[in-house]
This record gives C-alpha cells, structure tokens and sequence, in this order.
C-alpha cells in the first residue's frame, strides 16, 4: 500500500514537471543554434536556482567563455526560467508563501 502511495506522488510530481516545461517561453524562431543551446541549459539552470528540485545546473563554461549566441541563450533562459521558478505557488516570492 505504501508504494502505491508512493508511486501516485511521484506521478503527481512528474506531471506537474511537466507542466512547467509546457509554459517555457521558446527562444526566437531566428536565432542560431548555439543561442537555443544556451537558452536550453540556462533554462534549467534557472529552474535549480529557482528551487525546482528535479533540475539541475547545466552550463558548457567553454562555449559560453567563446560563443556570444550560447551566452545570450544562456544569460536570457536562465533568468527567464528562474523567475518562473520563483512566481511558482509555494515558491520563495511565489503567491503562497510556505
């Protein structure tokens, strides 16, 4: 009976992941590769700092010390995605505050 339980949370966990990447703005249409590579990874790394505990910090050091695209990808997902985290119910700064 625990499992179930555990099994049901854990779907309910997933799902609602799911959910958060559905509302990812999408970086421009016309942008080269390596800005939607940067945006991608910055992007989650803005979710971990945002306190989403199924993310992770990803950041390619060497592309964003040479590549001006990935690190505006980078810099933009990042912030947007870290505010999204933070504007999240039950989030530090969210509506309900726990």
């Amino acid at each position: 009976m625990r499992a179930v339980r555990l099994l049901a949370v854990a779907s309910v966990i997933v799902g609602v992941r799911a959910c958060g990447n559905a509302n990812e703005p999408p970086p421009g249409e016309d942008q080269p590769p390596a800005y939607s590579d940067g945006y991608r990874d910055g992007c989650e790394s803005g979710r971990k700092a945002g306190g989403d505990p199924f993310s992770v910090f990803i950041k390619n050091t060497q592309r964003y010390e040479v590549e001006a695209p990935y690190q505006k990808g980078w810099d933009e997902g990042f912030n947007a995605c870290e505010a999204q985290e933070f504007g999240r119910p039950g989030r530090p700064g969210g509506p309900f505050r726990m």
